[in-house]
């Protein structure tokens, strides 16, 4: 089984957030919506390697549970100790986009968020300032399905964003994703099998196949990997 699993079915999404990333009039970033699992993170890292060969300046943030509770506390790494000269909100909001903006230098700069569902009240802000007061371009990761910040969906409904929606795999996405991570032809039952388990969610098929295969359940005999 490969190492770094293939990009496959996502050419039109992929496509669409280069084109919104790369368009000099409109939104300022894009927003991927969807369930966990079905791939947004990838998407994100695909379009940041994209933007990082075309001479971009691009970073990570990357949302966490833990952290939202800390204003800032998701772009910590970035800022540095930006609250130790500032003393009052507005204060910190702008010396963090000073900051932001110290990172880019005179490079596009272009800032991933995943999960940003997660972030602080805070972090929403600043994302609100970059977007609408600097030259940085966002593209960020949303899960549907539970309650977002206020401010985070005004990103989009203000057209500040691009919502962008990404559903499950379809069946044929799928199986050309399982033959190409096992490098080889695959039994027709067990491609049913990931299907009829996984419903296009490319985490479970990730977990439901190199389970298969530690396990030996799924092996390659005769070169064809079959149960």
């Amino acid at each position: 089984m490969v190492a770094r699993w293939p990009l496959v079915g996502r050419t039109g999404e992929l496509e669409e957030v280069r084109r919104l990333l790369g368009a000099a009039d409109g939104p300022r970033g894009v927003a991927l919506f969807g369930e966990a699992g079905v791939g947004k993170s990838r998407l994100v890292d695909e379009a940041l390697e994209a933007s990082s060969g075309s001479g971009m300046r691009v970073e990570w943030v990357r949302a966490t549970e833990a952290a939202r509770g800390i204003p800032l506390g998701s772009f910590a790494y970035l800022l540095g100790a930006a609250g130790d000269d500032a003393h009052h909100r507005d204060d910190l909001l702008h010396l963090s986009l000073a900051r932001l903006r110290e990172r880019a230098g005179d490079a596009p700069f272009l800032l991933a968020v995943d999960d940003a569902h997660l972030l602080d009240e805070m972090s929403v802000a600043l994302l609100h300032l970059a977007v609408t007061q600097s030259e940085v371009r966002v593209v960020m990761s949303v899960r549907t399905g539970g309650r977002l910040p206020r401010g985070l969906v005004g990103l989009w409904k203000d057209g500040l964003c691009e919502r962008l929606d990404i559903g499950p795999f379809t069946r044929a996405a799928l199986d050309q994703l399982v033959v190409e991570a096992l490098g080889g032809p695959v039994d027709g039952q067990f491609l049913h099998l990931m299907w009829s388990r996984t419903l296009g969610n490319v985490l479970f098929a990730r977990e439901l196949l190199a389970a298969a295969v530690e396990s030996g359940t799924l092996a390659a005999r005769s070169g064809i990997w079959t149960l």
